[in-house]
């Protein structure tokens, strides 16, 4: 017998990372309240990963008002189930060096929520 669930709603959405090619090496991890980025993420190549719980499909990125293609995905199992529980998803801001990042997606199953997060990235800050 094969017991089935609908997936969870959309319940978390935050962005939480920024890696650049001025600091390639070295995440910008962001807390949930941070409004902007330390790092001085000039430079050729800019990343901006977004994490969420549950399952949307609507999402989308912009970095000063235009669409980023997603670079990857990466799933999140909180507890080593083999469940999907949630998303990484890495966005492609290359060429990018200061502005307002922002992130949306629409939850697949009720309450149908849409959740939103944004942050604005530095570009003329030293690296702590």
């Amino acid at each position: 017998m094969c017991i089935t669930a609908s997936a969870p709603p959309l319940s978390y959405l935050e962005v939480f990372a920024a890696i650049s090619s001025q600091y390639p090496n070295d995440y910008e991890f962001f807390s949930p309240n941070q409004l902007s980025s330390v790092y001085d993420h000039g430079g050729d190549e800019l990343y901006i990963v977004t994490e969420e719980y549950g399952y949307g499909h609507i999402r989308y990125a912009k970095f000063n008002g235009v669409n980023l293609k997603q670079h990857m995905t990466q799933y999140i199992d909180l507890n080593g189930d083999s469940i999907v529980d949630g998303w990484y998803v890495w966005w492609n801001a290359s060429g990018n060096e200061e502005g307002t990042f922002n992130y949306q997606n629409t939850s697949t199953t009720f309450p149908s929520n849409t959740m939103t997060d944004s942050i604005f990235i530095n570009s003329n800050f030293a690296h702590k």
